[in-house]
Parts: structure tokens; sequence; C-alpha cells
């Protein structure tokens, strides 16, 4: 019973993370679906500009492949 209540937190506090995780990465990819042709041609025209959405994509998690 006592590593039952030491585990079980640590379990929900996990799974909250990850959905958190989950709904971030999910936001992420319909922005970059719905704005990658504006993203595509800021980018192309200044490329410090280019640096700047990039650092922004690659901080959030899950987003590496940027």
């Amino acid at each position: 019973m006592d590593v039952l209540s030491a585990v079980l937190p640590a379990v929900e506090e996990s799974l909250r993370i990850t959905a958190i995780i989950f709904v971030l990465m999910i936001a992420v990819e319909l922005a970059v679906l719905k704005y990658r042709d504006r993203i595509i041609r800021l980018t192309s025209k200044n490329q410090f500009l280019s640096y700047i959405v990039s650092s922004f994509f690659g901080i959030i998690p899950g987003c590496t492949g940027t």
C-alpha cells in the first residue's frame, strides 16, 4: 500500500505532462500545415527571420525535424 501511494502520483504527473506535450505537438503541426506557404515565403525573403523561425520551432518539444 505504501509503494502504491508513492508511485501513483508520479504516474499521474507523467500522464499529465505527456498530455500537455501531445496537445502542443498537435497545435504546432496544425499551425505548420495551415501557414506553411506563408512561413516559406517570409523566411526565403529574410535570412535572419529564417533563423528566428527555426529557433522558435526548435525549442518546442517534438519539432526537431523543422
